[in-house]
């Protein structure tokens, strides 16, 4: 009986962590899939019919502007387990170095441009007491974790 409470134990403490893997994975992939998509957007310069979960675009076939795409992050992430979420778009130099004081849609055609997003994992089990840090978080996964995606493409329209 000892060996098998022993056991257990272990045994739901693996299950728990590869659950909770599987979801930082998961948003690490949704956040990655987001920027990227975000960015082809911003490439082609047009609007398309519809938003990452299908709702309709305001004006399909107008220019993209910075609140569209902040919508088409967003939305895309949407029904993920990220927190915080903060798209930046901005240009790059001639070398592909990232240039925060040119704006995306001051790019020309092939000229490159970013797309940063960044958000927070929080992790789900973190109430086992343990251990607690200076804001008084508990658990083995203590706080949250912040992700990053920047993906970086060349203009394909004149904005």
């Amino acid at each position: 009986m000892v060996e098998m409470s022993v056991g257990l134990i272990l045994l739901l403490a693996l299950t728990f962590a590869i659950i909770e893997f599987g979801q930082l994975i998961m948003g690490r992939q949704m956040l990655t899939n987001a920027a990227r998509t975000a960015a082809r957007v911003a490439a082609i310069g047009v609007q398309p019919a519809t938003y990452p979960d299908g709702s309709a675009s305001p004006s399909p076939g107008s220019a993209v502007t910075t609140s569209y795409l902040t919508t088409w992050v967003t939305k895309a992430l949407a029904a993920s387990p990220l927190t915080g979420i903060n798209p930046q778009f901005y240009g790059a130099n001639a070398d592909g170095t990232a240039n925060t004081s040119v704006a995306w849609n001051a790019t020309s055609f092939g000229d490159g441009f970013y797309v940063d997003v960044k958000a927070t994992y929080v992790p789900l089990f973190t109430g086992n007491r343990i251990y607690a840090d200076k804001k008084g978080n508990t658990g083995p996964m203590v706080g949250a974790l912040p992700l990053r995606s920047l993906v970086y493409l060349r203009a394909e329209a004149n904005f």
